[in-house]
């Protein structure tokens, strides 16, 4: 679901920057079509394990906001075949207009998403009682991945992973953070200055240590998580939900 995500606000920020025109509107639309029909693939295949009850949160609302976001993009992609056969220029102006109320909905149903996420991991974090977080990973295709832990000499029990980076403000060491949510307004007009429109292509998160009184902010498009226990040393048997790290996996003995 959140790459079909991404794909659709990309495609979204295309035919907006194209002023929807006809041109950039039939462009979109056979890859809108396509990932309508992978959405509803992964609707009718779902095949999450009932058992596993922390997975099957995010995957439950993951679920929830594919079913959602299928529709949309149907009722997206009708618009635009409309569009298409359009021939006088009022039809078309009402049409394009319309489009504009399609596309601000599907942005709408993604800022809901990024909420809830967060909304969700936080009560997750609270519970587990992680407060230490480090950068683990950031990948040439913005990807910026988190990890929290309880005692990092030995594993680590969360990874945020982060989609679409455009802008971080994050220390290189191990930092506390004792909440995590989503930037307020107030806060993203006084970023402006050093962020450079960078907020205006994702979501402004922020992870606030309320003790010591700071804070730090990630803009990315998409959030979602990962609550395996990742174990810094080689370990036999791994239980559900257990995995070593990878830097460990590529050096077989």
């Amino acid at each position: 679901m959140i790459i079909s995500g991404l794909k659709v606000e990309r495609l979204i920020d295309f035919i907006e920057s194209n002023r929807m025109t006809v041109s950039a509107c039939e462009y979109a639309l056979p890859q809108l079509e396509a990932l309508w029909i992978e959405l509803k693939h992964a609707l009718d295949s779902n095949d999450s394990d009932p058992d596993d009850m922390i997975h099957n949160y995010q995957q439950q609302l993951h679920m929830k906001v594919s079913e959602q976001l299928s529709n949309q993009i149907r009722e997206l992609i009708r618009r635009i075949t409309m569009l298409s056969a359009a021939i006088e220029e009022a039809s078309i102006q009402q049409l394009q207009q319309q489009l504009y109320e399609n596309t601000k909905q599907l942005r709408q149903l993604m800022e809901r998403h990024n909420a809830d996420t967060v909304e969700q991991l936080e009560q997750w974090r609270m519970e587990a009682g992680i407060e230490d977080f480090y950068v683990l990973r950031q990948t040439e295709q913005g990807r910026l991945v988190i990890a929290g832990s309880r005692d990092y000499s030995y594993y680590h029990n969360v990874e945020l992973i982060f989609h679409e980076v455009q802008f971080m403000m994050l220390p290189a060491q191990i930092f506390t953070a004792e909440r995590l949510r989503l930037a307020t307004t107030e806060e993203v007009a006084d970023l402006n200055e050093m962020m450079y429109g960078h907020q205006q292509m994702g979501r402004v998160f922020c992870l606030e240590s309320l003790f010591e009184g700071t804070r730090y902010y990630v803009v990315a498009r998409q959030l979602e998580y990962n609550t395996d226990t990742v174990y810094y040393y080689k370990r036999e048997p791994l239980g559900p939900g257990e995995r070593i790290a990878e830097y460990l996996s590529l050096h077989k003995e």
